[in-house]
């Protein structure tokens, strides 16, 4: 999405759910008094739903994106013609294909899978290759 402006991309903001907001009280609770408040656990609790939510949504739509950079750029989707057609076009692509796979691995990576099933389907898939 770019500013009709100044075809400058758009930033967007961090969403509220990914900035942590309304953990302070939980940060400065003395934990080892006891129990949170019934009302402070129900808080964290839907806070931590809404996180894992969000978190599912992302995931499922990078899992879609990966899929399509897969079936449709580099294999050419029902015609069958791959999309990038410089060595440049080909490097991105793997980059951005080996990126979205190691994402989805987690926040523990994905020990170099994302860079060889990357390289296995550039190869698969360039011309010439």
């Amino acid at each position: 999405m770019t500013d009709p402006d100044t075809d400058a991309p758009v930033e967007f903001p961090l969403p509220q759910v990914l900035e942590g907001t309304g953990t302070d009280e939980l940060r400065d609770a003395d934990l080892d008094a006891g129990p949170l408040p019934a009302e402070q656990a129900r808080a964290l609790a839907r806070r931590l739903d809404e996180t894992a939510e969000y978190g599912r949504t992302l995931w499922e739509q990078l899992r879609r994106i990966a899929d399509y950079l897969r079936e449709e750029v580099a294999r050419g989707g029902a015609a069958g013609q791959p999309l990038p057609r410089s060595e440049e076009q080909w490097q991105r692509w793997r980059a951005c294909y080996a990126q979205a796979l190691t994402a989805l691995a987690g926040p523990r990576g994905d020990e170099g899978y994302g860079e060889q099933e990357a390289e296995v389907e550039l190869r698969r898939n360039r011309p010439g290759s």
